[in-house]
């Protein structure tokens, strides 16, 4: 397994952003030993074949303009290289390094690539807008509205979701990329495989549904000839199997005929004996509904009998193979089937539900209420989540720190344990091989949970230790604090942290707390940036008061001018280009002065 050291945010040309006094020393370089004397060739005379002719950004993208304009080629679909240049160049001529979306609202941007990594690399929307290439009804656009509208799938959600869905879907290709987008989905995102059989079982375009169970059949036959052999494999067969286990259960497949794919499933248990082929069947049997359980044959019962005889119980394949026997116990028994572990993941998967609602919430600026669930298990649960946002990890681990006070408690917080005992299921189930990027992304979430007061120091740096390659590794969490909120934090509602240092916690109030300051008052770069970001959000917020909200806040804002005039210069610039602020540094300077 390669190892991941810990990486901290990115903090270039900004040394010394919240410390004062420190240098950069620069060593000499060695010298060079020398060697044998090397003889140059002589120059051609000859005139250069390729002539190389520098350009502006400005003359590049005329050229691009000329091309489209006079060979009459419409460009419906670019490729990806043609939008990140054109990205590329935007950014060239109207961002400044270093600048930041630290309004969730806005999402994360990073610089625009040059490199193609794959056929199937994520465009943002906004990029192809940019580069002039979107189109409302083309393909790409039908594929967006698809991944949003799923994305958000939740059981209050279903019938609206439908008919928003049903409205997109005009040509058979729609209905083609629906079903695998779905199918593929219900692999991944087990918890939600009921979900998305209910989905299917409610749309009203018979070919739709008819496609996603053809798929599904598929799938699981295809994982029945080519044995699972990777993890992810595995993973993916288990959701197939609890996805067409749904599906029967909603009566889009006749019970004979899942009994049907239970005999091939079992058939190749016996063949091959494979740990992943006894995760299929009990993943698929667990799922399913008593009636069906009820219905499984006597034959089929008999290759079950052969295939748990001659397995040794305390192995995992044993324990799996016993857990179906159990419940076919309990139902043939006429006795009511607890199923504890199927009971622990309807729980599990209610809270799934929850946050992903309440996230979706908190990125579109909704400030969070009470949740009904306990602070512990919301944690666990949301870690267990984590490789599904890598990407965004700064943004969850604000949405966890401000989600968890508002949580249930029921009993002490164990948020450390919770952490180190995710960090060592990272190392132990190998999730970086598939995630790379897992240890940086929980690095951002312990930082996180100390920033707004759920980790001590002491905690968050022994949670690290833990860490591939970090024993020796000083994190300094008050920097690193202070980093993530300048990167990620737009300032927008107060937070109330506990046992957090006073800078921390002064500029976290500082929605609240910001009518009470004055001129007098220390500043820290930190509440420089907190107090900019704050009134930003109150002009932005009330327009046609901008006038009277920077006067109100006139002293303050010319305190930053007067100590930290960088510090106020960026934010108002990212604020004037980003947030629609009606002023820009030197307007606003000479308005407050």
């Amino acid at each position: 397994m390669s190892t991941h050291a810990i990486e901290k945010p990115n903090k270039e040309a900004k040394l010394s952003l919240f410390s004062k006094g420190k240098e950069i020393q620069f060593s000499a370089l060695p010298s060079v030993p020398s060697g044998p004397t090397i003889v140059k060739a002589q120059k051609d005379t000859n005139p250069d074949l390729v002539f190389a002719k520098p350009f502006k950004i400005e003359e590049i993208l005329e050229e691009i303009k000329k091309a489209k304009e006079n060979t009459g080629n419409q460009f419906t679909r670019a490729s990806k290289g043609y939008i990140s240049l054109m990205n590329y160049i935007n950014d060239t001529q109207t961002r400044k390094r270093g600048k930041q979306q630290f309004n969730p609202s806005k999402g994360f941007s990073a610089e625009a690539e040059l490199t193609i990594k794959n056929e199937d690399r994520y465009i943002p929307q906004s990029w192809m807008k940019r580069a002039n290439v979107w189109e409302d009804e083309s393909f790409d656009a039908f594929q967006y509205s698809v991944n949003m509208l799923l994305n958000r799938l939740t059981e209050g959600q279903l019938a609206s979701t439908i008919s928003q869905l049903e409205q997109h879907i005009k040509e058979d290709k729609h209905i083609a990329y629906t079903a695998t987008f779905i199918v593929e989905k219900a692999q991944i995102e087990h918890a939600f495989a009921p979900l998305y059989a209910k989905f299917i079982k409610n749309v009203s375009i018979a070919k739709l549904r008819d496609r996603v169970l053809n798929k599904t059949i598929d799938e699981l036959d295809d994982f029945l000839i080519n044995v699972p052999s990777t993890e992810e494999e595995a993973l993916k067969a288990k959701g197939t199997s609890k996805f067409l286990s749904s599906i029967i259960s909603n009566g889009i497949l006749e019970q004979a005929n899942g009994l049907n794919k239970l005999t091939d499933i079992l058939k190749k248990l016996k063949e091959t004996g494979n740990e992943n082929i006894v995760g299929m069947l009990e993943t698929f049997v667990m799922n399913s509904e008593k009636d069906f359980v009820l219905a499984i044959k006597p034959e089929q019962w008999t290759i079950f009998d052969e295939c748990l005889k001659a397995e040794n119980p305390s192995t995992y394949k044993g324990c799996m193979l016993l857990n179906i026997q159990e419940l076919r116990e309990q139902i043939l028994n006429n006795r009511q089937a607890t199923r504890k572990v199927v009971a622990e993941t309807k729980t599990a998967d209610e809270v799934i539900e929850v946050i992903r609602n309440l996230y979706c919430d908190f990125t579109e600026g909704t400030k969070l209420a009470e949740i009904s669930v306990d602070a512990n298990q919301f944690l666990q649960t949301a870690l267990q989540q984590l490789p599904d946002h890598v990407k965004d990890a700064a943004c969850y681990a604000t949405f966890l720190g401000h989600a968890i006070p508002k949580c249930k408690l029921n009993g002490s917080k164990q948020y450390a344990q919770i952490c180190t005992k995710y960090s060592n299921k990272i190392t132990e189930q190998k999730i970086a091989d598939e995630y790379p990027k897992i240890w940086q992304a929980f690095f951002k979430i312990i930082v996180g949970l100390f920033t707004f007061g759920h980790l001590s120091k002491e905690k968050a740096t022994a949670i690290t230790q833990t860490f591939p390659d970090a024993k020796d590794a000083k994190v300094n969490f008050l920097e690193e604090a202070k980093w993530f909120l300048y990167d990620n934090y737009d300032f927008q509602h107060p937070f109330k942290p506990q046992s957090v240092v006073h800078e921390i916690s002064d500029a976290l109030m500082m929605p609240e707390h910001i009518d009470n300051r004055d001129q007098n008052s220390p500043l820290s770069r930190l509440i420089a940036v907190a107090t900019c970001r704050v009134v930003v959000n109150k002009v932005v917020a009330q327009v046609d008061k901008c006038d009277e909200i920077i006067q109100r806040y006139s002293r303050l804002l010319n305190q930053i001018i007067k100590k930290l005039p960088e510090v106020i210069e960026e934010e108002i610039n990212i604020a004037n280009e980003e947030y629609s602020f009606p002023y820009n540094y030197e307007e606003l300077s000479a308005k407050i002065h």
